[in-house]
């Protein structure tokens, strides 16, 4: 007995571009952590200000690494849907010619 499982494409495709919202909003939180870093060293000149600062350029790093993450998950999340939803539409074309 064969079971039907279908994707539901287009309720994939809003998750993606939700998603690509959110990846959006993380790079404008990246931005502004640089800029804190970048404010600090003219605001606050210490031996402990360098150190901090080295501190918020590293979280930047690191939220920078998880953006780029994110976006390729979303981007294999789509290719899969396309592949996933083309073979659909051709494992019906060539049904509907039998």
């Amino acid at each position: 007995m064969a079971s039907n499982i279908r994707l539901n494409y287009e309720k994939v495709m809003r998750e993606v571009a939700r998603l690509e919202g959110e990846i959006n909003i993380f790079e404008g939180q990246i931005k502004k952590t640089y800029g804190v870093a970048e404010r600090l060293s003219h605001e606050w000149e210490s031996p402990a200000s360098k150190i901090c600062r080295k501190k918020i350029e590293q979280i930047a790093e690191e939220m920078t690494e998880t953006r780029k993450k994110m976006q390729q998950t979303t981007e294999l999340i789509d290719l899969v849907a396309r592949r996933i939803q083309n073979a659909e539409e051709e494992t019906k074309r060539m049904a509907d010619q039998l």
